[in-house]
């Protein structure tokens, strides 16, 4: 999500807030207490959309809608925002999804097969569509301004502001294991391995990441500050990790959940580990 009203090329921002719904926890406060403690998981569990919205809404939206919306709840919470009349044109939604609503396709696929094209649900199409994510949290947050959903498959999450995919479904899992690209590594320590020269595959994780972007006239004399100090003639040197060996790759989540991380990494000047 962003705020503010300059040109794209201008823009200087930001993070002024995060939220997110991972494999590894349903908070920013769990996620990172477990990544820092190098746990593995690639389902999201206990998660509850009822604490965000009412139960006849969610009930209308697929579970990866579900999962953005409660992550950019989180998000929201975490700057103090609050989008009012005045900000609510310059407030936009920007949040990318590789596949969108797979298991309702799955489920309403078989609904056809089995009872028939009547029985399909009306809100199949809004449900699935990848750019419902968006557009629900727009409509919740009341965000007037850009509104738009970035689908480049895996890329989806970090050419957005944001991403959420929920694609542990059958036909997901089965899509991914005939073209060869799933760990077949019956070990969860080995299974996922970003890296590694002996990696034989990802595996399908799920789950959300959105942050909050704002404008800010520091930003510049900030960043530059930390590029001189920081680098320098290092770069080279530096360690390299990949947070895909704990929550599993999250396809088009993975950039919003993955900026989140390094951003929390860099604030609390944590390592995070490659798991091999």
């Amino acid at each position: 999500m962003l705020e503010g009203s300059k040109t794209m090329s201008k823009r200087r921002v930001v993070i002024t807030g995060i939220g997110a719904v991972t494999p590894l926890g349903n908070s920013i406060e769990e996620t990172w207490a477990n990544i820092k403690a190098a746990k593995i998981a690639a389902e999201v569990k206990d998660f509850d959309i009822e604490k965000y919205i009412d139960r006849k809404e969610a009930r209308k939206m697929d579970r990866f809608t579900h999962y953005a919306l409660a992550a950019s709840i989180m998000a929201m919470e975490d700057a103090q925002l609050t989008i009012d009349e005045e900000l609510a044109p310059r407030a936009g939604v920007w949040i990318g999804s590789g596949i969108g609503g797979m298991e309702t396709y799955e489920q309403q696929f078989l609904t056809f097969q089995e009872r028939g094209a009547r029985r399909v649900s009306p809100f199949f199409i809004p449900m699935m569509i990848p750019d419902m994510a968006s557009g629900q949290v727009s409509i919740h947050v009341g965000a007037k301004g850009i509104n738009s959903c970035s689908v480049t498959a895996c890329a989806s999450g970090t050419n957005s502001i944001g991403g959420a995919e929920s694609p542990i479904v059958t036909m997901a899992v089965a899509g991914f294991c005939a073209n060869t690209a799933l760990s077949l590594n019956p070990d969860p320590q080995a299974a996922c391995r970003p890296f590694d020269k002996n990696r034989d595959g990802f595996i399908i994780g799920e789950g959300a990441g959105i942050v909050i972007l704002e404008d800010t006239p520091y930003n510049d004399l900030f960043e530059t500050q930390a590029v001189k100090t920081t680098f320098g003639d290092h770069a080279y040197k530096l360690a390299m990790s990949s947070t895909k060996s704990m929550t599993g790759h999250l396809l088009g989540a993975a950039g919003g959940v993955e900026a989140i991380f390094t951003a929390l990494a860099l604030k609390k000047a944590f390592y995070l580990q490659q798991l091999i």
